[in-house]
């Protein structure tokens, strides 16, 4: 069977569905399999407080994950949130969760790819998407994810810096494959991404870039990677990590 990105993502998802946990324990699990629930939706607030959400406002959570960082604690504020994954078991597995919390009549969940998302033309007035590392076609999920967002909608994604030291081993196939597993990762310059941007109406209004010491960061528990990598306001091109704002013009 042909390994396809649904395949590949629905055979990450079954694996690790005994431990009912996500994409962090695959990568982070090298170090230790604590993952700390709290932690990751403490994360998905500040970063859903980055956008200013309003009660009415409508809300994307592409690519969700079984972990949902934004999903829960959106749910959580009582906003409209709607979560998409290409993965059956992430939706399944978030859907426990939001169980758990009697959350699961305050959001949508649906099966989806982020590069055909089955949403009108200027839908939400936020759109979050964390995942990009693994999307290949940068140009399809720009569009895509463009075209749902309403006109002066904000959007919030991040990219990894493909010119940046702390990832040149993620960056190459070899130690790729041995780091990350048959997930592969991609990384952008800013230049790129900031072409893609004009190119469908979108524009960085605010950014936030992200450091650290080490060139395995990302094989790190959690815990220790949250406490040495550091965060900056600004966009700076020698980060790993941009968290970037961005307008629907």
């Amino acid at each position: 069977m042909k390994m396809t990105n649904e395949n590949v993502w629905e055979h990450f998802y079954k694996k690790n569905e005994s431990f009912s946990l996500g994409f962090s324990y695959y990568i982070f699990g090298i170090f230790g399999k604590e993952v700390d629930e709290d932690k990751i939706w403490k994360d998905g607030e500040r970063i859903i407080s980055l956008l200013h959400p309003k009660k009415n406002d409508k809300i994307l959570d592409a690519c969700c994950g079984s972990f949902g960082r934004i999903t829960i604690p959106a749910a959580k504020r009582n906003l409209r949130v709607t979560s998409v994954d290409i993965s059956p078991t992430a939706i399944k597995l978030l859907k426990n969760r939001l169980e758990r919390f009697k959350l699961s009549k305050k959001c949508i969940l649906r099966k989806a790819d982020v590069k055909k998302l089955p949403f009108s033309n200027n839908y939400f007035d936020k759109v979050f998407l964390l995942n990009t590392p693994h999307f290949q076609d940068l140009d399809k999920i720009i569009k895509e994810i463009s075209r749902v967002t309403k006109k002066n909608g904000l959007l919030f994604i991040n990219f990894k810096n493909s010119e940046s030291f702390a990832n040149y081993f993620y960056k190459n196939p070899f130690f790729q494959r041995i780091l990350v597993g048959k997930i592969k990762m991609y990384f952008y310059p800013l230049d790129e991404l900031k072409r893609n941007f004009t190119k469908y109406g979108l524009q960085i209004v605010d950014a936030y870039s992200v450091f650290s010491p080490f060139p395995f960061y990302m094989n790190l528990p959690l815990t220790l990677k949250q406490r040495i990598m550091k965060r900056a306001h600004g966009l700076y091109t020698n980060a790993h990590t941009w968290d970037l704002l961005i307008k629907k013009l």
